[in-house]
């Protein structure tokens, strides 16, 4: 529907300034991801963690691999905290605890939602 504000994609590439900021419209500045560690990849701009959780299992992603988190694209932060973080084998609450899924998630975030902004300006 046009005029949505949520702009749930998965996103194969860096993103230009413009689709990253349709992708923070709905939440005031602030991107909903969810990264899938084992196939690289991930979805960004749902309303909810969810949204994208779906989005990337349509296509073959497993819900065991994906993890949550939200990027500011005003301060740089990314918050690794989803609701979808929970309840999972080494991982009881919404934050991720292990470093090296935490690495990940920053690596696709870096690497799909800063540096095409980067490359632009």
């Amino acid at each position: 529907m046009a005029g949505e504000p949520f702009h749930n994609t998965i996103i194969t590439g860096p993103v230009v300034a413009d689709l990253l900021q349709k992708l923070a419209a709905g939440h005031h500045g602030i991107i909903k991801v969810v990264v899938d560690i084992r196939l690289m990849r991930m979805a960004a701009g749902g309303e909810w963690h969810t949204d994208c959780l779906k989005l990337l299992a349509e296509s073959g992603s497993s819900r065991d691999d994906c993890w949550g988190a939200k990027y500011d694209i005003e301060t740089g932060n990314i918050v690794y905290k989803s609701q979808i973080n929970q309840n999972r084998p080494g991982n009881i609450i919404d934050e991720i605890q292990d470093g090296n899924i935490r690495n990940t998630v920053a690596e696709m975030v870096n690497r799909h939602l800063v540096s095409g902004v980067a490359e632009q300006g």
